[in-house]
Formats: structure tokens, sequence, C-alpha cells
């Protein structure tokens, strides 16, 4: 028996459900990622959940009316110079909060290069339906950017959590080591994406970790390593896309130039999220009593 909807899920689900017509936002066109080009940076940019800290506020509301697990995607452009669409990536399954945690076998991916200096990512909620979101619907959605400056031959890991009492998407950028990637990303079997091949895979994680002195309790490390070596879908955007883009795009421009300002006045950006942040349990104080 299916869970009836908290009022969360009912107001956010008012909220997402409207936007440009609904068309085939993205096509397949790799498997695996690009080679790295020497002369420019190449930034990835995929779904992980992260355990940030929420506000008491709201723990409270979730607490009081259930955490939102309705879909929710995003529409991502490179806003550095001018402006390209990317593509939409979406968090679309029902129990999409507790699913990010989970790496799914064949998860998009969307990947480009980028010249050396200061890259400058938007995105704009949208729903988790092919739709490039704006905001002249008069509903309310979250914008974000992410800035990060780029060396030739670098790779930069941008990821899409969810935060907020409305557990909206954010940006996030994951700190990891070039050999730490290399080893995640070569990690491989013959029967790809399997049972028996996730479970190789996870044995192989933990035994590097252990060669490398990195405890059981950094789970992100593990997590995102076995995001690494999954199956992977890398996309771009269809032409029907980048068609529905071109009419959009001097709104998609206001958008950028309205709230970029705002964004870039905040103190409290994230700052690349450490993998090796550890989860060990702390030990309970002994209680002590003195007797007279």
């Amino acid at each position: 028996m299916k869970k009836p909807l908290s009022l969360c899920a009912l107001i956010a689900a008012f909220l997402l459900f409207a936007g440009c017509e609904s068309i085939q936002l993205t096509e397949p066109v790799s498997t695996s990622f690009s080679a790295l080009p020497p002369d420019k940076a190449q930034v990835r940019i995929g779904k992980f959940g992260i355990l940030i800290n929420q506000t008491d506020g709201a723990k409270a509301f979730h607490f009081l009316l259930g955490a939102p697990q309705y879909p929710v995607g995003a529409s991502i452009y490179d806003v550095t110079g001018d402006i390209r669409y990317l593509g939409n990536l979406a968090f679309d399954n029902p129990d999409a909060w507790v699913n990010s945690f989970k790496n799914i076998s064949g998860a998009p991916w969307i990947e480009f290069q980028a010249s050396p200096g200061r890259t400058t990512l938007m995105l704009v909620e949208a729903p988790a339906a092919n739709t490039i979101a704006t905001l002249s619907d008069g509903f309310v959605r979250l914008v974000d950017f992410i800035e990060f400056d780029t060396l030739p031959g670098q790779i930069r890991q941008i990821v899409l959590t969810r935060h907020g009492i409305m557990l909206k998407p954010q940006f996030n950028e994951i700190a990891i080591s070039g050999p730490d990637r290399v080893f995640c990303e070569g990690l491989a079997g013959s029967e790809r994406g399997s049972y028996t091949d996730r479970k190789t895979r996870k044995t192989k994680i933990e035994t590097y970790m252990q060669s490398m002195d990195i405890d059981s309790y950094r789970w992100d490390f593990r997590r995102f390593c076995e995001l690494l070596s999954e199956p992977k879908q890398l996309v771009t955007p269809s032409q029907a896309a980048l068609q529905q883009f071109s009419e959009i795009k001097d709104e998609i421009a206001a958008i950028r130039d309205k709230h970029y300002p705002i964004w870039k006045e905040k103190k409290d950006h994230p700052k690349p999220y450490d993998l090796m942040k550890s989860y060990e349990p702390k030990p309970k104080e002994r209680r002590t009593e003195s007797w007279q």
C-alpha cells in the first residue's frame, strides 16, 4: 500500500509541474568519459546525494510534514560567456532523495570541455519531465550557480544534490584526488552492471581503501567511487532542445543577469565536498559520580 503524499510533497508538486513544452531534451552520446584534452579542462556534471547538515527549521518542517519525495530536475547552463544550454538532469524517482544516495547503473552525466580560467555554471529548477524551465510562468523556482577556476588537463567533478526545506536542487563540487579518481574509473567487471560485478567492485574498493589507509567510516568516498565505476550514459542536448533554447535564450540571459549578482553577494557558498569525512560514531562519555 502506497503512503499518501505529504502536504510538503503536494506543495512541491504544484510548484514544479509547469514550464515549456515537454520534448526529448537530451540524447546519449557515449558510455564512458572522453579523453582529457591537454589544452582544456574537463567538467563533469552528475548526481550524488550529499549529507549536508540541515537547519533546525528544515528538520522541524520535515518532522512535522514529512520530507519531500517528489521528482525534481534542473536545466543546466554554462554562463561563463555566451550562454550554452548543457542539458537537464533529474532526480526522477518518487523516492528521489532516498535513492539519490544509491548509485544507479546507467546514471546520466553531462560532460564538456572548458577553456582554462574561471567557469560559471547556472541551474534553474525544472520539473523532472523533459522541460527547459523558465521563470516567466510565475512559479517559484530555485536558481543556483557555481564558479571554479580550471587549468589545462584538469578534471572538475560537479554534482547536483538536494538541500533545504523543500530539498531543492543545488550545485556542489566533489573533491577527489587524481589517483583515487583514476582507480575508481578503472574498475570494471566482465558482466558490467550485474550484481556480481557490483559485488566485485565493492570488494576492490574496500581493498583499495585499506591499502591507502582510508578507514571504513569514509562512506562518501566509497559511494562516490562506486558511482564513478558504474556504467555511464553521457548525454548531450538534442536538436529539438537546442531549438527550444534558442527561442528562450534572452529569457535565460535575463535570469542570469538578475540572480547572479544576488548569488555572488552570498558568503555561504558550498566549498568542495570532502569525501574523506568520517562517520565513525563518537564514543559515549562514561558517567562518573562522586560518592561522599
